[in-house]
């Protein structure tokens, strides 16, 4: 889970600056569909944060739900 962190937010940010350079220098050198792709790697960029805030939000949740059940277990075995 950890690596995967790692790796998704190298990859925003590398995709980042990519997509920057691409458009910045599109009007210099006239690459063509320049805005096409900064617009595709922008779209990327949200996909991989939707799925890193969920995955580390459904992992919180679970971790919450499980303290919390463990905790009403506990509750029942004292009395």
């Amino acid at each position: 889970m950890q690596k995967m962190n790692k790796y998704a937010q190298y990859l925003t940010q590398i995709l980042a600056i990519a997509g920057a350079v691409l458009v910045g220098l599109s009007h210099i050198w006239n690459i063509p569909y320049a805005t096409e792709i900064g617009q595709t790697i922008a779209v990327v960029i949200g996909v991989i944060g939707t799925c890193w805030l969920t995955e580390n939000a459904y992992g919180y949740c679970k971790n919450k739900y499980l303290a919390h059940k463990n905790h009403k277990k506990q509750e029942v075995t004292t009395k």
